[in-house]
């Protein structure tokens, strides 16, 4: 036969829950903020690259080889002017300039230069398109290609650059967002135990080393005990609330039963009270006789201290004479 699985109780669930809600919200709001800074990331990334391809397009050593087509001195300055213009673009992986029948100009590795070279995007630029972007999906990666046209001072079409960059495919930002999710998760589940553990055992110190379900158990049997007692008891904290009443208590003031839970100001259900002036003087009163809804008790009221301060008050008062 199946061994009935223990019920939790509710403090274990409480620790769980907590640590549940700390991984469930840490994760999330990591994990967004990854994916915004991705999009924002890839967003400046596209923006530079149209910067950087217009800029080129318009720089006059670009101008002047596209104007005089073939002189070696003009392709000798646009070979020097882009080797070092660049090396200031990072993950770059080719520059080239072409003319409008697609003959290279320019293009890092020289063996291309003068040859027709076609990247397949060439077509809407060729036709007057301003720069634009095209994706080419490889395995693991995205070249983005950014054509850009070049006219002379009259606005007359010379040719077109082209800038291409590498960035990580979309499957790949996937796979690295689950990485870090699982490594968020797992680095936010020691924190989630590190912090209920701690609320675990400032709970301990709180109910003096009891577990929740303990403390709760010998409340309830305190408050049977108390209200098995014929004598009115009731206690109240620094700030004149009640902490503890016996219903003998509640009847002396005549009050309902359903209040045995009141935790508010004593003064409220009972403004005769004096132990708000023990509080204030720290003296007890011993066998003071008062008169409550017709009836004559004797009550006893006593400060209470703890480690030699002053916590609260308590007062007890036998049947009605």
């Amino acid at each position: 036969m199946w061994k009935k699985r223990k019920k939790l109780d509710i403090e274990d669930q409480l620790y769980l829950f907590q640590i549940f809600g700390i991984i469930v919200t840490a994760a999330l709001c990591l994990v967004l903020t990854i994916f915004v800074t991705i999009g924002r990331s890839n967003s400046q990334q596209t923006d530079r690259l149209f910067r950087e391809s217009t800029a080129i397009a318009k720089a006059a050593p670009v101008v002047e080889a596209l104007e005089h087509n073939g002189d070696t001195e003009y392709d000798a300055y646009l070979r020097n002017y882009l080797d070092i213009y660049i090396k200031s673009i990072s993950d770059l992986d080719f520059v080239a300039v072409c003319e409008k029948d697609s003959t290279c100009r320019y293009y890092p590795n020289r063996a291309f230069v003068g040859r027709i070279l076609t990247f397949g995007g060439e077509d809407r630029v060729l036709s007057g398109e301003g720069p634009y972007l095209v994706t080419v999906a490889r395995s693991g990666y995205d070249l983005e290609m950014v054509y850009a046209p070049v006219r002379n001072r009259q606005g007359q079409l010379l040719g077109y650059v082209t800038l291409s960059v590498f960035r990580r495919s979309t499957s790949a930002d996937n796979q690295h967002l689950l990485t870090l999710f699982i490594a968020i998760s797992f680095g936010t589940l020691l924190l989630g135990i590190f912090i209920s553990a701690s609320i675990r055992k400032r709970t301990k110190k709180v109910l003096q080393g009891r577990r929740v379900e303990e403390y709760r158990r010998l409340m309830d049997e305190r408050n049977e005990v108390l209200d098995a007692l014929e004598e009115a008891i009731v206690a109240i904290n620094l700030k004149g609330e009640v902490i503890m009443m016996s219903k003998a208590f509640l009847k002396m003031v005549g009050c309902s039963e359903q209040l045995s839970q009141y935790d508010g100001a004593l003064k409220d259900i009972f403004p005769e009270t004096v132990l708000l002036k023990v509080l204030e003087t720290g003296t007890a009163q011993y066998n003071r006789s008062t008169r409550i809804r017709g009836e004559d008790y004797v009550a006893t009221t006593i400060p209470v201290y703890e480690g030699g301060k002053l916590i609260g008050a308590a007062s007890i008062s036998p049947p009605a004479l």
